[in-house]
Order: C-alpha cells, then sequence, then structure tokens
C-alpha cells in the first residue's frame, strides 16, 4: 500500500511538473525545458526549468520555431518580416515609409532591402531576389565609381602639389625643374579629368539605383499580404 502511495506522488509530482514548465523547440530541432519570463520582437527570453541555473537566458525569435506553453497553448513564432505581416511601403517625396492602419514609418534603405530580401525567400518570389541583388550590384557600382574618381583627383592633385614645389638646386637645373612642373601640371588636368568622368558615371549610376529601388519597393508591395486589423 506505501509503495502504490509513493508510486501515485511520483505521477502525479511529474505530471505536476510537466503543466508547469514551458518548451522552447528551435529551428535547428534542439528541445529545452524552460520558464518563457518575457518575448520581445526581437527576443525571448527565459530561465532553464530543469537545471540549477537561476540566470537568465535569451535568444532571437528567428532561431526559435514555436513555444509551447504550460497551459497547452502552442505559439508558433512567425518570420520578423512575414509575408502575413508586413505593411506595405510606400514613397514620400524622397524618403520611404512603412504606412501602417494608424500611422506611417520612416524606413531606411538597408532595412528596406533586408524585408524584402526575406519576403522574397519566404514567397519563393524569384523575380523579388533577383531585384534586390540587381540594387546591390548598382550600389557597388555606384560606390565604386565615386570613390575610385575622388582617390584619381586626390592622388593627381598631390602629385601637381609636388611637382609644382620644386626648386632648382644641385641635383636639378631649371629645365629639369620646369619640366617636372609641366609633367605635374599635365598629371594633374588628366587625373582632374578621369575624376570628373568617374563621378559623373556615379551620378548616372545613382539614378539607376534609384529606378531599381522603386522596382524592389513594387515588387515588395505586390508580394505582401495586406494588414487587416490595426496596429
Amino acid at each position: 500500500m506505501e509503495k502504490k502511495f509513493i508510486f501515485t506522488l511520483i505521477l502525479f509530482i511529474a505530471h505536476f511538473i510537466g503543466q508547469t514548465q514551458d518548451t522552447i523547440v528551435f529551428k535547428n530541432g534542439k528541445i529545452i525545458s524552460v520558464k518563457v519570463l518575457e518575448i520581445n520582437p526581437q527576443l525571448v527570453k527565459y530561465r532553464y526549468f530543469d537545471r540549477n541555473d537561476d540566470n537568465l537566458h535569451q535568444d532571437a525569435k528567428k532561431k526559435i520555431a514555436r513555444i509551447k506553453y504550460a497551459n497547452g497553448v502552442v505559439d508558433t513564432i512567425k518570420s520578423e518580416y512575414s509575408a502575413s505581416d508586413q505593411p506595405p511601403i510606400e514613397r514620400t517625396g524622397n524618403r520611404y515609409h512603412l504606412v501602417y492602419s494608424s500611422y506611417s514609418k520612416p524606413i531606411g534603405e538597408r532595412e528596406l532591402v533586408k524585408r524584402a530580401k526575406c519576403l522574397g525567400k519566404e514567397t519563393g518570389s524569384h523575380e523579388l531576389l533577383k531585384s534586390v541583388r540587381n540594387l546591390k550590384i548598382s550600389n557597388h557600382n555606384t560606390n565604386g565609381l565615386f570613390f575610385t574618381g575622388i582617390a584619381v583627383v586626390a592622388i593627381g592633385g598631390l602629385y601637381c602639389f609636388s611637382s609644382l614645389i620644386q626648386y632648382p638646386n644641385a641635383y636639378k637645373s631649371k629645365e629639369q625643374v620646369a619640366q617636372i612642373k609641366k609633367d605635374g601640371i599635365t598629371v594633374g588636368l588628366t587625373s582632374l579629368g578621369i575624376g570628373i568622368g568617374l563621378e559623373t558615371l556615379a551620378l548616372r549610376s545613382f539614378r539607376k539605383k534609384k529606378i531599381k529601388l522603386a522596382k524592389v519597393v513594387e515588387l515588395y508591395n505586390s508580394s505582401i499580404i495586406p494588414l487587416t486589423s490595426p496596429r
């Protein structure tokens, strides 16, 4: 009789423990027993349930597939940029905004591209992913041309300046110094011309980039499922 009571007590305790612990299932298959303390837009904070560890731990929501709470409720963690939970993007002047039901929020190009890339992967939109790649290539080209043009002008200017401050001495005659100055001016003007040409190409590339950015926004808006409830 005593053994039966102890066995029943163990089963009761095991059942009670099972009902008071939460379970986190990660996308890589890892499962842990915890007590979930806080969930915010980026992180899940918890303490381990079955370890002698009172430290507060946290993991990024993007790593977690679902959370099963002690009361049996299962919370499937959505992607931060889920297609069913995204506001459209609209252009206002030279800025882009996320348009929610009751307000709009400015969005930078980096976040815009990140949202578009995540959305393209989730929805399988090859056209959207391709437009994101094209935009990134255009960004690289624009930045490369811009900074290369500045570097060419700077190097030419330094060479020209160093040539113009030459004076005759024991090692250089007046004729040699004159030739050095002439060559310096030639190099400087040539560098200036090349630099201006590169900056012109950078400006054209920047204009093309704005067109490609608008294309990304267009494809992004066509890929989302419109919000139906206010935030």
